[in-house]
């Protein structure tokens, strides 16, 4: 599973747990379906990309103390390491231009609407709440986005806090520089919590391109609070640590970060 995708899937879906907790996702985004198990604890992850009952495929493990992210192949007995940046690529980060923006000079208003239908359900021993969000993206001529709709259906558990602090931005390409525009809220969207079941729809105007139409469920196949086992969040013991790169590619690679960042004051 793409590293970003298993984020994204974090950050939508787990924030607002904070115990010890395990549970089985089902997601389908287009087409194209994805059954992960999560384990949390506290800053702690580990997925588990399932492809059939009592086997996994893929480990990744997210170990906050550690600041670094493993990926565990458990046939081969292997693992990978990933960590934040070195001192050249913090050096280049530091070097490296901020990006030119042109400023569209136009407004997308952004208007929400949320409707609690009263439904409750109890799943997985919580009460889940059946809530239906509409957001509508109303751009002005000549603005870098396109109109775009938002429409969420589904039953949420375990809500974090009364709003959801979302931040939009819409980038397109305009003589080469990125453009942007100035959004405007009307309302708030509210954080529901976890989805245990969602079904989300998007349609996006593009003014650049063909509007283009999305569609995404997700659904929790099991649940559980039970005490995890620490070991979860630790590469196995005996695993060999194996590097995607040797030496001298990390080397090039370093020296291309800087280059890049030198070069950035020149385009």
């Amino acid at each position: 599973m793409p590293l970003a995708r298993i984020v994204l899937l974090l950050a939508a879906s787990v924030c607002s747990l904070t115990a010890d907790t395990e549970y089985v996702m089902k997601t389908n985004f287009d087409g194209h379906e994805s059954i992960v198990r999560h384990y949390l604890r506290g800053n702690d992850m580990r997925t588990e990309d399932v492809e059939a009952p009592g086997s996994s495929q893929r480990v990744t493990i997210f170990s906050f103390k550690r600041r670094a992210i493993y990926q565990v192949d458990e046939g081969a007995k292997q693992y990978t390491k990933m960590q934040g940046p070195d001192l050249v690529t913090e050096l280049a980060a530091w070097i490296t231009r901020a990006p030119r923006f042109r400023e569209s000079g136009k407004t997308v208003n952004i208007y929400y609407e949320t409707i609690d239908t009263g439904e409750r359900r109890q799943m997985f021993g919580l009460t889940t709440r059946h809530l239906i969000f509409h957001e509508r993206h109303v751009a002005e001529p000549g603005a870098c986005a396109g109109n775009s709709e938002i429409d969420r259906d589904g039953w949420y558990a375990s809500p974090r806090s009364a709003t959801a602090h979302l931040e939009y931005g819409s980038y397109a390409l305009a003589g080469g520089i990125p453009c942007h525009d100035k959004f405007v809220r009307h309302g708030n969207l509210p954080n529901p919590g976890m989805p245990l079941e969602e079904k989300r729809t998007s349609r996006y105007s593009n003014p650049f391109g063909p509007a283009r139409v999305s569609s995404e469920s997700r659904e929790v196949l099991e649940f559980s609070t039970e005490p995890l086992d620490e070991s979860l969040f630790e590469v196995p013991k005996g695993f060999q640590r194996v590097d995607d790169a040797n030496w001298t590619d990390h080397l090039a690679f370093d020296w291309s970060q800087l280059e890049r960042a030198f070069s950035s004051w020149f385009e």
